[in-house]
């Protein structure tokens, strides 16, 4: 990573025609609030090289969101539902 992160920023880079658009509006609240709480992680801490390998997985409303974190932002990459117990 090098230099810290200055901004964060949330892109959905897959179909989510079938996702309620309240459902999506959560999420991206949700995520957008875990970049603010990413900005303070040091570009050298070893949590980046975790998250870039694995990616987020976020669970709401019955849908499971597929993140992938790349430069400074959440990019969805799959959406699917999910049966949440």
């Amino acid at each position: 990573m090098g230099q810290p992160l200055r901004r964060w920023s949330v892109s959905l880079e897959c179909d989510t025609s079938r996702v309620p658009e309240e459902v999506l509006r959560l999420v991206r609240s949700q995520v957008e609030e875990m970049g603010r709480a990413l900005l303070l992680i040091e570009p050298t801490n070893a949590f980046w090289t975790s998250i870039h390998e694995s990616g987020m997985r976020i669970d709401v409303e019955g849908w499971r969101f597929y993140f992938q974190v790349r430069g400074e932002g959440a990019f969805l990459v799959d959406v699917k539902p999910a049966s949440i117990a």
